[in-house]
């Protein structure tokens, strides 16, 4: 365990639901019940320990909309899924398909870029960045996949075969995609940018697992997947039951599935050497 562990405490951080490291801005959170986005930056170096505890910066725009998950890409640029989920909303609709959601791009001056729309950006929640920039964004109600450039066009809808209500997506060291779902108990692997690492004829989206998805006893209601640098695919079983709501019991480890992808992402994924078996530093 670290010697020196702290919390972080500020009246601008509501419900986080999503963050990751910003690099020497610090570390970006988002709140999926509380609107603004928030950045936790460091103190300068010369500052005491106690000084250089993180210091709080609410980012407000009126494209976020509960704000659920944020990823940091190569130019150092703040994606958000903007989920469009309100509790109440959902209680009242059931399974609402038409919620709407975005994706806020915010730059290294903590302002917003752009904020991208599609209709199959229905309560985008988990997404994840390729090793060429691209973001890939689960809509948890439309159950496809948006691949949006890092320019921020939308480059394809990949519609999953199921409607599994995808939570989770993670890029292996192949740039092939891997999505949990979340109401299916499923996990479905797509072919992403790299062609030549899926079968003749496969191409971005494509579906390489089974129409029904890769399935086992073990694997509950998920809400992540995330892929090691010995190949391994891990999924959170969130929920072992929908209704009524009973917590999960887990992780289920798919052994050697993926493609070995370096951690920690340095943002983006990058595969170790094939020769050496090194990561790039």
């Amino acid at each position: 365990m670290p010697k020196h562990v702290g919390a972080f405490r500020a009246q601008r951080i509501g419900v986080p639901s999503g963050g990751t490291h910003a690099g020497p801005v610090g570390v970006a959170c988002a709140q999926a019940f509380g609107v603004p986005c928030g950045v936790l930056r460091p103190r300068p170096v010369a500052a005491s320990r106690a000084q250089r505890a993180g210091v709080p910066s609410g980012i407000t725009d009126k494209s976020f909309d509960h704000p659920f998950a944020v990823q940091i890409d190569g130019q150092g640029r703040a994606w958000v899924t903007n989920s469009h989920l309100s509790l109440e909303e959902i209680r009242q609709a059931g399974r609402p398909r038409n919620v709407g959601g975005s994706v806020t791009v915010i730059g290294r001056d903590f302002k917003p870029v752009t904020s991208i729309t599609d209709t199959s950006l229905q309560a985008p929640i988990g997404f994840a960045l390729d090793s060429k920039g691209n973001a890939w964004v689960a809509g948890f109600f439309s159950s496809a996949v948006t691949e949006i450039r890092p320019n921020g066009t939308v480059a394809g809808v990949h519609r999953l075969p199921k409607r599994v209500f995808p939570w989770s997506v993670a890029i292996d060291g192949q740039d092939r995609v891997w999505v949990a779902g979340f109401g299916d108990s499923s996990v479905t692997l797509l072919c992403g940018v790299n062609s030549a690492a899926c079968p003749s004829g496969a191409s971005a989206g494509t579906v390489l697992s089974p129409a029904q998805g890769f399935r086992n006893k073990a694997i509950q209601h998920l809400t992540a997947v995330q892929i090691d640098p010995s190949g391994n695919a891990w999924v959170a079983d969130n929920w072992s039951k929908i209704v009524p709501p009973t917590g999960g019991v887990g992780l289920v480890e798919l052994i050697g599935a993926a493609a070995p992808v370096c951690t920690p992402l340095t943002p983006v994924p990058a595969r170790p050497s094939a020769t050496t078996g090194a990561c790039p530093k």
